[in-house]
């Protein structure tokens, strides 16, 4: 499987032939390509000892929002990917939940016409407000460095999207490097559509 998109699996039903081949004994061999993710977390310039890719926020601005009152308070650094005609709504709940937290959004990354943006998340609401962009994109933004770790806590009954609990609909992983050396997989949670948390990973 060949991906003109950078590495795939990320958001594309690409893990679910992953998952077929391993079940029947089916050799896999990986040959990462440019990673947008891999990209902004090292472009952004924020702390990457510990990273949470948290993939897509809903597209229902209640629960959008409740999604970002809980990544304000994981302590790592935070990445989101999201489509490219929803960057301004996105920018607009971040504003409202966490208008000073510092962020970096990467435009066409791996691309000759990539840009980069920092500021707060007021500060970048305004500028791609006049701007009008379009294209793809990724979002990082500064953990929590006063509340504490709760990267890997429920999120709540009624959404599991940030649930340690497996399910055998898909996963989603949290990676940090702890002092076990090892990386953590928790979290585990997407649905195989193709939006938002419920599918993830998309380049």
């Amino acid at each position: 499987m060949v991906s003109d998109a950078g590495t795939p699996l990320f958001a594309d039903p690409g893990h679910t032939l992953v998952r077929m081949a391993l079940k029947r004994d089916i050799n896999i061999i990986v040959v990462p390509g440019a990673s947008s993710i891999m990209t902004a977390v090292v472009r952004s310039g924020f702390d990457i000892q510990k990273f949470y890719y948290a993939g897509f926020l809903s597209r229902k601005p209640e629960e959008r929002l409740d999604e970002l009152k809980y990544l304000k308070n994981v302590s790592s650094t935070v990445i989101l990917l999201e489509t490219p005609y929803r960057l301004l709504p996105v920018l607009s709940a971040a504003m409202e939940i966490m208008p000073d937290r510092d962020a970096y959004i990467g435009c066409n990354l791996t691309m000759v016409y990539e840009t980069h943006h920092y500021g707060t998340f007021k500060e970048l609401y305004k500028k791609f407000a006049d701007m009008r962009f379009k294209g793809e994109f990724v979002i990082v933004f500064e953990g929590n460095k006063v509340a504490g770790g709760n990267e890997f806590k429920r999120f709540n009954k009624k959404s599991a999207r940030f649930s340690k609990a497996s399910s055998s609909r898909g996963y989603k992983k949290s990676y940090s490097s702890h002092s076990s050396g090892k990386f953590k997989g928790a979290n585990r949670n997407f649905k195989g559509s193709s939006r938002n948390f419920k599918d993830k990973k998309r380049y």
